[in-house]
């Protein structure tokens, strides 16, 4: 007698509340960490300022993160995640045509950098902290920006397989450009923005 194979996967099982309490924790973790990150600096915030932030105790963070270097790599693919969330839907209502989409990719960072008190990117603010080669932080902050960069390449080409790497290249640099010096320079970092990326749509060949 042959056994049937099951019709599909196994049904998920339903989080137990354990589960939940555990998921809410990390998440409040990182999003402290992030919080701190952004406004003083990786190197400057101690694990005390993150547990502290979080209403947390250190032996309940160490159980999510076994070192402060895995806490901010968490923090980078946590802060990545939702940067690229947060450009798909700004480009939910935009028309396919590239054009239009370089320019829309370009009005949602220049919005984001010209607000107070915006610090760029924050993998390329960790970039300047962990700067040294070969190092778990170091390959982190390399993976979310390529994985950016390869979101741009498909954005602005949704229709076209591949997307459009080399024009992505060129507008992720105008990007990463106005995210180094929108501390400094404020809105007009933002509107330094908006002229490279008309460069960029006026040079544009399908």
């Amino acid at each position: 007698m042959t056994q049937s194979l099951p019709s599909g996967p196994p049904r998920p099982r339903r989080p137990t509340r354990a589960a939940a309490r555990w998921d809410s924790t990390h998440a409040g973790l990182i999003e402290a960490a992030i919080d701190l990150f952004r406004r003083f600096g990786a190197h400057a915030t101690s694990i005390g300022d993150v547990v502290a932030a979080a209403n947390l105790t250190k032996p309940t963070l160490y159980r999510h993160f076994p070192s402060k270097e895995a806490l901010v790599i968490a923090c980078l693919r946590e802060d990545g995640r939702q940067a690229r969330l947060a450009l798909v839907e700004a480009l939910e209502a935009t028309p396919s045509e590239p054009r239009q989409r370089i320019r829309a990719i370009g009005d949602h960072f220049a919005a984001q950098f010209a607000t107070a008190p915006s610090r760029g990117l924050f993998a390329l603010n960790l970039a300047v902290e962990y700067s040294q080669p070969e190092t778990p932080v170091h390959g982190a902050i390399h993976t979310e920006i390529e994985r950016l960069q390869h979101q741009l390449a498909l954005l602005i080409a949704p229709e076209a397989s591949g997307g459009m790497p080399v024009v992505a290249h060129r507008l992720a640099l105008v990007i990463f450009g106005a995210s180094a010096t929108c501390q400094a320079l404020g809105a007009l970092a933002s509107e330094q923005l908006v002229e490279s990326v008309e460069d960029i749509v006026a040079q544009f060949r399908e």
